[in-house]
């Protein structure tokens, strides 16, 4: 019963602006100042926070990303190398959080997530979620509703 209604609080709303305790939605001006203000070393957490928060026409390119930390595309690949990590790394990271966080929070379809996250078919979207988290998408839910259903402060 508490998994019902913990979900049906979420569900018809869009992910970004879902729950009350989420960061809201990104300018692309404050996504701009986040980016170019960040130390070196915080690179990959400032991105993934803009990526996460600013997504007003579907999923970033690295090309954006540049563009958004005012630098060129090869600055942004070397400043993230610098951290162990690539643009890709990045992206996946940030869909991964994301496509979990939505899973456990909304009612949303599978369908639905897929294209919030930048995939075209929802099957691709299946088969990355199964890569990163060696369960299916609809066995990630169900694991997540049982745990909910076991907490008794839920």
């Amino acid at each position: 019963m508490r998994r019902n209604s913990k979900r049906n609080e979420y569900s018809h709303r869009r992910f970004a602006v879902r729950d009350r305790n989420e960061e809201p939605e990104l300018s692309e001006r404050e996504a701009r100042r986040l980016l170019a203000a960040c130390p070196d070393e915080q690179l990959v957490a400032a991105l993934q926070n803009v990526m996460s928060r600013f997504r007003p026409r579907g999923w970033m390119t690295i090309d954006q990303a540049a563009g958004l930390a005012e630098m060129s595309v090869r600055s942004l690949q070397r400043r993230l190398a610098a951290e162990g990590e690539t643009f890709a790394q990045v992206c996946e990271q940030t869909r991964a959080e994301l496509a979990t966080r939505m899973l456990k929070c909304t009612d949303l379809s599978l369908g639905e997530i897929a294209s919030e996250l930048g995939y075209s078919e929802r099957t691709n979207f299946i088969r990355a979620f199964k890569r990163w988290t060696g369960v299916t998408p609809e066995q990630f839910r169900t694991q997540s509703a049982d745990t909910l259903d076991d907490d008794p402060v839920a």
